[in-house]
């Protein structure tokens, strides 16, 4: 039974009853102080507000905050907390509309509520309102320090909790990601079906069942993987602390069945490409000088055969510009008689995250295994370069890949569609115009070629000296079209029916 204002039988705020706003202007003011003492539930005294006249259709304020009090009363009677809570904030929602003024009690009220309810942020938001508007002077000062106690015990509990949970998630997904077998990626789903790796088990499970199919046109061809259709969040989210501007807005693409190099072309394979058409290897590079200095500049007489750095034939081609790649790919095309391109910016993307919308397509956290899965800047590169004052290497990860430049191609671990080297190694040309942001850009996964900046292109990936936020699957950076360096190259794609 609700309580009145001024009734004995009213009850406390463990949530068996409310005295409302019609309530208290209508009783005598001794019951209107009693109105709000502690005993009362939501005792909401808005005497320093008038009557507001209802708009048409509508009710007035006053009668609508009542409303919302007698549901939030019931539905802690049935114990159902989250509910009431919603219909506390609706009163909350009033009270930012029309200008309101809530008694300082009701937000240490709200604040049990939102406890019960096992939200325990907007518990603790509830009670640090509840003292900025009492201060120590306040009838509940104790209470709330008691409540803000308990609160602040049960998130370290939770947040105990939900850590030992993500340990086991990881631990488990650890022993089943590299698995072949269908059966033990469902187990982890099972358990975990909105898992921080879920997306990826998901992905994984469709590859094995669909056994993705890799070919080979020529000899002389870039080994390709036939890459499924599908959709996925193209960018970086607002809460992606390491995101750039450039990528951004997040947006959803679909994207065609297409294939794409299952690694990136080689020297071996460019050189081949050389031979067969005489194409120009360039007048200079802009790389190191080879000999340990970091001193990038323009070259005279580097080249994708001499990048001024250790290569052999299967590390990946560098020194070479995008005008150089489509050119290669225009050979390909004609030696095949297959629609060899390079990737667009959202194939590129797709096939880097393969299922996952991590920040890398192996985790979130930049301290987890990169060294087994990407070149970029680790141990191998401070060691290289760490006599050369005023080099900052202090982004380059902990971890020794033993690698200083350029890896063999597939020397780190394949993502789930089979992909080598996506993330590190070499920074890859794709067919897109650039544009500092996502605004309008395709949805459908074409290459993005009207507007922008065409003299110059996107790359994406990062390279062998990227530091670990550099080559994150969403990262994108723009080089003029012409730019031969010692850490780009770049793989094919292949237009399938």
């Amino acid at each position: 039974m609700l309580g009145r204002c001024g009734d004995r039988r009213r009850h406390d705020v463990a949530g068996r009853g409310v005295a409302t706003v019609g309530e208290c202007r209508r009783a005598s003011p001794r019951r209107r102080a009693r109105c709000g003492r502690v005993g009362t539930l939501f005792a909401l005294v808005l005497l320093a507000i008038p009557l507001l006249a209802s708009t048409e259709g509508q009710l007035p304020p006053e009668i609508l905050v009542d409303r919302f009090l007698v549901q939030a009363a019931r539905l802690i009677d049935e114990q159902d907390h989250a509910m009431a809570l919603d219909a506390l904030d609706e009163v909350l929602a009033l009270e930012r509309q029309h200008g309101l003024v809530l008694p300082e009690q009701f937000h240490f009220q709200y604040a049990q509520v939102a406890f019960s309810a096992g939200s325990f942020q907007i518990a603790m938001d509830a009670v640090d309102r509840y003292f900025e508007a009492a201060g120590t002077t306040g009838e509940l000062y104790q209470e709330a320090l008691e409540l803000w106690s308990q609160i602040d015990a049960q998130q370290r509990a939770t947040t105990i909790e939900a850590e030992a949970r993500r340990q086991q998630e990881t631990e488990f997904w650890e022993s089943v990601r590299e698995s072949t077998n269908p059966a033990e990626l469902e187990a982890y789903l099972a358990r975990w079906p909105d898992g921080v790796y879920a997306p990826h088990a998901r992905t994984r499970m469709a590859v094995l069942r669909q056994d993705l199919e890799v070919f080979r046109d020529c000899p002389d061809c870039p080994e390709m993987v036939a890459i499924p259709a599908g959709e996925f969040w193209m960018g970086s989210g607002a809460d992606d602390e390491e995101a750039i501007r450039f990528e951004r807005p997040r947006h959803r693409v679909s994207v065609g069945r297409f294939a794409l190099a299952r690694y990136e072309v080689t020297r071996a394979e460019y050189g081949a490409f050389v031979s067969a058409t005489g194409h120009s290897d360039g007048s200079r590079c802009w790389t190191d000088d080879g000999r340990g200095n970091w001193e990038w500049r323009w070259r005279n007489g580097a080249s994708w055969r001499n990048p001024r750095f250790p290569q052999g034939d299967n590390h990946p081609v560098v020194c070479v510009n995008w005008e150089d790649a489509q050119s290669y790919v225009q050979w390909l095309s004609s030696k095949t008689g297959e629609s060899y391109r390079l990737p667009s910016e959202a194939e590129w993307e797709y096939a880097a995250r393969a299922g996952t919308e991590m920040r890398w397509y192996w985790a979130n956290s930049v301290s987890s295994g990169q060294c087994g899965r990407a070149n970029g800047a680790d141990a191998s590169l401070r060691r290289q370069y760490e006599r050369i004052e005023g080099l900052n290497l202090e982004l380059a990860i902990s971890c020794d890949d033993g690698m200083a430049h350029t890896a063999l191609v597939g020397s780190y671990e394949a993502n789930v569609f089979g992909l080598f080297d996506m993330l590190g190694n070499v920074s890859e040309w794709t067919e897109d115009c650039w544009h500092e942001n996502y605004a309008r850009a395709p949805s459908d996964g074409s290459a993005w070629t009207r507007g922008g900046d065409c003299g110059r292109r996107v790359k994406r990936g990062g390279s062998w000296y990227s530091s670990p936020q550099r080559v994150r699957s969403a990262r994108r950076v723009s080089s003029t079209s012409g730019l031969r360096n010692g850490d780009g190259g770049f793989r094919v794609s292949r237009t399938l029916d």
